[in-house]
């Protein structure tokens, strides 16, 4: 059982969450920041889980598909913002979401 660390970020858009993993390309959408963070963390494990079994053939191009250039972006400002003492940003929230599977 291998564990990978996998960049993440939440933002708030309007009145919804937005939970984004910019290794996986993939995001979820809830109510609040932790349903949304939930959401995200199920996703990838499945996502992870069926490229490695049922998408075994294509294992290391599903795994390795990043998110557009400006949700980078977006995950970097977060992290600098985050990382200023002065400011801390109640709409961004940087994480790292874990994938725990078999190694193939």
């Amino acid at each position: 059982m291998k564990n990978t660390l996998l960049r993440c970020f939440l933002k708030q858009e309007n009145n919804q969450w937005v939970a984004v993993c910019i290794d996986l390309n993939l995001a979820s959408q809830a109510d609040t920041c932790n349903e949304a963070k939930l959401k995200l963390e199920e996703m990838i494990n499945s996502y992870v889980q069926e490229a490695l079994t049922v998408d075994s053939d294509y294992a290391e191009q599903l795994l390795s598909r990043k998110a557009p250039f400006t949700l980078i972006l977006e995950y970097y400002f977060a992290v600098l913002l985050e990382n200023l003492p002065a400011f801390n940003p109640a709409h961004f929230q940087i994480f790292s979401g874990v994938s725990q599977s078999q190694v193939v």
